[in-house]
């Protein structure tokens, strides 16, 4: 695995991890931010796009839009779980749980990215 996907999955992780952690306190001290904002978002948006760009490979491009589908939805579902999270606890677990299946598709895909390149 190269280090550059390692990284980015470790920089999902966080970003996972401090969502949990406000959703479990009521929605307290949360850090969300955009998918093009986030640790994560940063790196693909500039340097994993380049490195799509570079390969010309229509596996590689359709892999990577999976990708990004998939942040954004994760990114969309975090935002939601920790606004429910004071007000509606189901609610907010709910949303949680699909984030964490958003979340494990995404890894599997940077995976499957990795191993395109």
């Amino acid at each position: 695995m190269s280090i550059a996907i390692l990284r980015a999955i470790s920089q999902h992780s966080n970003y996972l991890e401090m969502v949990r952690v406000s959703v479990a306190d009521d929605g307290k001290n949360s850090h969300c931010c955009s998918c093009h904002d986030c640790a994560f978002g940063k790196w693909f948006y500039a340097d994993g796009a380049a490195v799509v760009a570079a390969q010309k490979d229509p596996a590689v491009t359709s892999v990577y839009s999976k990708i990004a589908d998939a942040h954004e939805k994760f990114h969309e579902l975090s935002f939601k779980a920790v606004a429910a999270a004071a007000s509606d606890k189901a609610a907010s677990r709910a949303l949680e749980t699909e984030m964490m299946r958003t979340s494990s598709s995404m890894v599997g895909l940077l995976l499957e990215f990795d191993g395109l390149l």
